[in-house]
């Protein structure tokens, strides 16, 4: 990752530095602001953008350390016995800040309860950047502004638009849920072999992981509906974290968090009950809903356009995107070795 474009913006004495660089090519990272967009990347003339919102940023963290301020989130985690906020005040404290940005009302009084509500904040922005990375590595702009003449990919922003470019959007959404996940979990293990992740006690890391995404998607949409329609560019919050925690099973177990699947299914169901408790008191609740049965035929049809799309469009403009930053690259070693 770049700050800015130009030979000066990497250090070049550094071998692991340019080793990044290749995998990359140039990415600026910039904060916005804006009532509505929270994240998105494109790329324009082989240069690429990452952009997030300075208000979404404040919003997640200011959420979690709401949540963890009250008795009812994740009890077992430190003294919730300390913790004064009542759980009803924090629908009224996110719409409040969603307008005025007034944040940080309510921190929690247990130590080790503000040190958790910092893990699973970062790790949920930790998951909104690596999605966008996904987008870019994966030339999901560069195909979309060839065939549909889409510039940029927002995060959690629906749009309408036709149906083969709303289809496609929605399978994209998919593929760079899951390279997030890959990420998020490596971070997760980095995070629990530090000793990071002791706090969370008794709490399984993987079950934190998952609950942390099942908030995000929660807070990113609050009232949205579990039921996808034709012409949404996203899917839905329940397909999203069905997908990602489907495909973060054997990843799981490779990472040593969770000895097997039926581990894995354990945690997810009590995850879910923890949701959905927090949420039914909170009053964050879908207006309309799906069969399960559906979403999840919905969400292996995005799956398999997924498939195709690497198999057959994004190969073209992955290629070139790599040919470029490896003549960047070449450029930064003369460079470097002319030194």
């Amino acid at each position: 990752m770049t700050m800015n474009f130009g030979m000066s913006a990497i250090d070049i004495s550094i071998d692991s530095k340019l080793n990044n660089f290749r995998k990359s090519g140039w990415i600026e990272f910039r904060i916005f602001e804006d009532i509505e967009l929270n994240a998105f990347a494109y790329r324009e003339d082989n240069y690429q953008y990452l952009e997030m919102n300075f208000g979404t940023l404040y919003l997640i963290r200011d959420s979690f350390f709401t949540l963890f301020s009250t008795k009812e989130f994740l009890p077992e985690i430190g003294n919730s016995t300390e913790e004064i906020t009542p759980i009803e005040l924090f629908k009224e404290n996110f719409e409040t800040n969603s307008k005025t940005a007034k944040y940080f009302k309510y921190l929690p009084k247990c130590e080790i309860r503000q040190k958790c509500a910092d893990l699973m904040s970062t790790l949920a922005i930790q998951f909104i950047y690596s999605h966008e990375l996904k987008h870019l590595a994966s030339c999901h702009n560069d195909y979309s502004q060839d065939k549909y003449g889409i510039k940029r990919f927002f995060e959690f922003k629906p749009t309408p638009g036709e149906l083969a470019e709303a289809f496609d959007s929605r399978a994209m959404e998919i593929e760079a849920d899951e390279g997030a996940m890959m990420f998020t979990l490596m971070y997760v293990k980095g995070m629990v072999n530090m000793g990071k992740y002791s706090s969370f006690e008794p709490y399984n890391p993987y079950l934190i992981w998952i609950y942390t995404m099942e908030i995000l998607f929660k807070l990113m949409n609050p009232n949205e509906s579990y039921f996808d329609d034709e012409l949404d560019s996203h899917p839905n919050s329940f397909i999203r974290t069905f997908s990602i925690y489907e495909l973060s099973i054997l990843e799981a177990i490779e990472h040593k968090l969770i000895k097997d699947e039926k581990e894995a299914v354990s945690i997810f169901e009590e995850s879910m009950k923890l949701q959905t408790s927090i949420f039914q008191k909170i009053g964050f609740l879908p207006f309309d809903k799906s069969t399960f049965e559906d979403n999840k035929t919905k969400m292996y049809s995005y799956r398999k356009r997924v498939v195709e799309l690497n198999e057959t469009e994004l190969p073209p403009y992955i290629k070139l995107r790599k040919e470029f930053v490896e003549e960047e690259y070449q450029k930064l070693i003369k460079l470097r070795d002319a030194t």
